[in-house]
């Protein structure tokens, strides 16, 4: 799909696109197809600049054909990119919004990202507390972020969650085929008492 065809079929602020693939092992816990999502709901902030690379890429430049990594646009780039820690933050709201409408289904993945980048910032820093409150206003204007409103207490949610096990099915059927180095639910879900211990999500 060429970016002409893209921007024909764009529409609002949220827009899905399918890009299917040949696949040698077919499995019922991964699609045909790569689902791209691209969505405008709350303003991206704070952001920084970040190198972006791929595989293919650093190949073509460790083996000394730069010309191809250039014919095929493969050198890495700058990109403006949102920073980690709102993403982190975006992410919590994010299962407590799934929790509370009931979708489990093809969402433990964000447990999983939530694991992964917990050791990637430090959610100790006072300055996060204020992120997270512009955060949580900013995501009130749109119905869905149930975790967003007056009076939902984030670390309750997020204890109900685990001690329910809510993503525990869907993380051992979906999420966990997809990972490269496996990592069991029990070690992925202690990340939720990571979050509660440090109450960052505390209202005051």
């Amino acid at each position: 799909m060429n970016r002409n065809e893209v921007e024909k079929h764009s529409h609002g602020s949220f827009n899905r696109y399918y890009i299917e693939y040949p696949t040698i092992f077919p499995s019922p816990s991964i699609k045909p197809f790569i689902q791209v999502e691209m969505a405008f709901y709350q303003k991206p902030y704070p952001d920084e600049i970040k190198p972006i690379n791929s595989l293919i890429g650093d190949w073509l430049l460790d083996h000394g054909r730069k010309e191809e990594a250039i014919e095929f646009n493969l050198c890495p780039f700058d990109m403006c990119v949102q920073k980690l820690e709102r993403t982190f933050i975006d992410e919590v709201f994010a299962i407590c919004d799934y929790y509370e409408r009931r979708e489990a289904t093809r969402n433990s993945r964000h447990i999983y990202d939530l694991y992964k980048i917990i050791s990637k910032i430090d959610i100790t820093n006072p300055v996060l507390k204020n992120l997270v409150e512009a955060v949580r206003k900013d995501r009130m204007k749109d119905g869905r972020c149930i975790s967003a409103r007056a009076g939902c207490e984030i670390n309750g949610a997020l204890k109900r969650i685990k001690e329910s096990d809510f993503f525990k099915s869907d993380y051992n059927n979906v999420t966990a085929m997809l990972l490269t180095t496996y990592v069991d639910y029990a070690h992925v879900i202690t990340v939720l008492d990571q979050i509660v211990g440090s109450k960052l999500f505390a209202q005051k």
